[in-house]
Protein backbone atom coordinates (compact mmCIF):
# COMPACT_ATOMS: atom_id res chain seq x y z
CA UNK A 1 0.00 0.00 0.00
CA UNK A 2 1.40 3.57 -0.66
CA UNK A 3 2.09 5.92 1.75
CA UNK A 4 0.97 9.61 2.42
CA UNK A 5 4.39 10.75 2.16
CA UNK A 6 4.76 8.87 -1.32
CA UNK A 7 1.84 10.64 -2.67
CA UNK A 8 2.96 13.85 -0.68
CA UNK A 9 6.14 14.05 -2.93
CA UNK A 10 4.74 13.20 -5.71
CA UNK A 11 2.01 16.03 -5.82
CA UNK A 12 4.82 18.90 -4.52
CA UNK A 13 7.40 17.77 -7.72
CA UNK A 14 4.54 17.63 -9.98
CA UNK A 15 3.40 21.37 -8.94
CA UNK A 16 6.71 22.66 -9.27
CA UNK A 17 7.22 21.05 -12.60
CA UNK A 18 3.94 22.77 -13.59
CA UNK A 19 4.52 25.64 -12.44
CA UNK A 20 7.68 26.01 -14.28
CA UNK A 21 6.20 24.34 -17.85
CA UNK A 22 3.23 26.54 -17.42
CA UNK A 23 5.16 29.68 -16.45
CA UNK A 24 2.07 29.59 -13.52
CA UNK A 25 3.28 30.45 -9.62
CA UNK A 26 -0.52 29.21 -8.53
CA UNK A 27 0.57 25.77 -9.00
CA UNK A 28 3.20 26.42 -6.17
CA UNK A 29 1.54 24.83 -2.64
CA UNK A 30 2.46 25.21 0.78
CA UNK A 31 1.48 23.03 3.50
CA UNK A 32 -1.68 23.47 4.21
CA UNK A 33 -2.89 23.43 0.66
CA UNK A 34 -0.78 20.06 0.23
CA UNK A 35 -3.15 18.69 3.14
CA UNK A 36 -6.10 19.49 1.32
CA UNK A 37 -5.20 18.15 -2.59
CA UNK A 38 -4.04 14.52 -0.91
CA UNK A 39 -7.93 14.57 0.67
CA UNK A 40 -9.28 15.56 -2.23
CA UNK A 41 -7.30 12.79 -4.40
CA UNK A 42 -8.09 10.02 -1.66
CA UNK A 43 -11.79 11.35 -2.42
CA UNK A 44 -11.47 11.05 -6.31
CA UNK A 45 -9.59 7.62 -6.20
CA UNK A 46 -12.31 5.84 -3.43
CA UNK A 47 -15.36 6.64 -5.44
CA UNK A 48 -13.80 6.23 -9.05
CA UNK A 49 -11.75 3.17 -8.70
CA UNK A 50 -12.48 1.70 -4.83
CA UNK A 51 -8.72 2.11 -4.21
CA UNK A 52 -6.74 4.14 -1.73
CA UNK A 53 -4.10 6.76 -2.54
CA UNK A 54 -2.79 6.40 0.71
CA UNK A 55 -3.34 4.19 3.94
CA UNK A 56 -2.79 7.05 6.41
CA UNK A 57 -5.63 7.99 7.93
CA UNK A 58 -7.21 11.62 7.08
CA UNK A 59 -9.07 13.85 10.05
CA UNK A 60 -11.14 16.64 10.58
CA UNK A 61 -9.42 19.90 11.76
CA UNK A 62 -10.99 23.69 12.21
CA UNK A 63 -8.77 24.35 9.00
CA UNK A 64 -9.96 21.17 7.13
CA UNK A 65 -8.87 17.53 6.35
CA UNK A 66 -5.69 17.13 7.80
CA UNK A 67 -3.37 13.77 6.55
CA UNK A 68 -1.70 11.84 9.15
CA UNK A 69 2.40 10.61 7.68
CA UNK A 70 4.12 13.37 6.03
CA UNK A 71 5.30 15.85 8.74
CA UNK A 72 8.66 15.59 7.70
CA UNK A 73 7.80 18.11 4.69
CA UNK A 74 7.28 20.87 6.77
CA UNK A 75 10.01 20.43 8.85
CA UNK A 76 12.44 20.42 6.39
CA UNK A 77 10.67 22.62 4.05
CA UNK A 78 8.70 24.83 6.91
CA UNK A 79 4.72 25.94 6.15
CA UNK A 80 5.20 28.35 3.56
CA UNK A 81 5.42 28.05 -0.04
CA UNK A 82 7.36 24.92 -1.55
CA UNK A 83 9.57 25.53 -4.30
CA UNK A 84 12.73 23.66 -4.08
CA UNK A 85 11.52 19.93 -5.32
CA UNK A 86 12.43 16.92 -3.01
CA UNK A 87 15.12 14.62 -4.16
CA UNK A 88 15.22 11.07 -3.84
CA UNK A 89 18.58 11.46 -2.61
CA UNK A 90 17.28 11.23 0.74
CA UNK A 91 19.19 14.18 1.67
CA UNK A 92 16.85 15.54 4.24
CA UNK A 93 15.44 12.80 5.97
CA UNK A 94 12.68 11.67 3.67
CA UNK A 95 12.45 8.49 2.19
CA UNK A 96 9.46 7.69 -0.23
CA UNK A 97 8.40 5.60 -3.29
CA UNK A 98 7.10 6.13 -6.93
CA UNK A 99 3.36 5.80 -7.33
CA UNK A 100 1.58 3.33 -9.49
CA UNK A 101 -0.13 4.48 -12.02
CA UNK A 102 -3.40 5.21 -10.93
CA UNK A 103 -1.90 6.94 -8.27
CA UNK A 104 0.11 8.97 -10.82
CA UNK A 105 -2.96 9.96 -12.68
CA UNK A 106 -5.26 10.67 -9.68
CA UNK A 107 -1.89 13.07 -9.06
CA UNK A 108 -2.42 14.65 -12.53
CA UNK A 109 -6.29 14.74 -12.07
CA UNK A 110 -6.24 16.37 -8.72
CA UNK A 111 -3.75 18.95 -9.73
CA UNK A 112 -5.37 19.90 -13.22
CA UNK A 113 -8.26 20.28 -11.35
CA UNK A 114 -7.15 22.48 -8.29
CA UNK A 115 -3.55 22.68 -8.50
CA UNK A 116 -3.85 26.43 -9.91
CA UNK A 117 -6.63 27.09 -6.65
CA UNK A 118 -5.06 29.08 -4.14
CA UNK A 119 -4.60 27.73 -0.54
CA UNK A 120 -8.16 29.58 0.94
CA UNK A 121 -10.41 28.34 -1.94
CA UNK A 122 -8.94 24.85 -1.46
CA UNK A 123 -9.47 25.16 2.35
CA UNK A 124 -13.37 26.28 1.49
CA UNK A 125 -13.84 23.83 -1.42
CA UNK A 126 -12.88 20.80 1.27
CA UNK A 127 -14.33 22.32 3.78
CA UNK A 128 -17.63 22.42 1.72
CA UNK A 129 -17.80 18.82 1.40
CA UNK A 130 -20.44 16.89 2.95
CA UNK A 131 -18.09 14.49 5.34
CA UNK A 132 -16.27 17.34 6.55
CA UNK A 133 -19.60 19.21 7.23
CA UNK A 134 -20.93 16.23 9.23
CA UNK A 135 -17.70 16.71 11.77
CA UNK A 136 -18.34 20.50 12.78
CA UNK A 137 -18.73 21.01 16.41
CA UNK A 138 -16.31 17.75 16.52
CA UNK A 139 -12.82 19.59 15.74
CA UNK A 140 -11.14 20.09 18.81
CA UNK A 141 -11.31 15.95 19.41
CA UNK A 142 -9.67 15.53 15.29
CA UNK A 143 -12.03 13.20 14.56
CA UNK A 144 -11.03 10.24 11.85
CA UNK A 145 -13.06 10.75 8.19
CA UNK A 146 -13.82 6.97 7.16
CA UNK A 147 -13.42 5.29 4.34
CA UNK A 148 -17.06 5.65 3.30
CA UNK A 149 -17.17 9.32 3.55
CA UNK A 150 -14.31 9.89 1.36
CA UNK A 151 -15.95 7.77 -1.53
CA UNK A 152 -19.47 9.60 -0.21
CA UNK A 153 -17.42 13.22 -1.11
CA UNK A 154 -15.77 12.03 -3.73
CA UNK A 155 -18.78 11.00 -5.38
CA UNK A 156 -20.29 14.54 -4.80
CA UNK A 157 -17.24 16.40 -6.23
CA UNK A 158 -15.91 13.86 -9.31
CA UNK A 159 -18.97 11.47 -10.15
CA UNK A 160 -21.73 13.38 -10.61
CA UNK A 161 -19.88 15.98 -12.57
Amino acid sequence: MCKSIDVAVAMLNKSIDYAFEYNEPKYYMDYVKLHKLLYLGQCYILSRYGLRLFEEDITAHNCGPYVDGIGTIPANYGFGVIKEKIQGDNSKGIIYLPLTFSRDETVNEILKEFGMCTTDEVVRITKETIPFKGKEGMFDNHPSISKEQLIEAGKDLFVQK
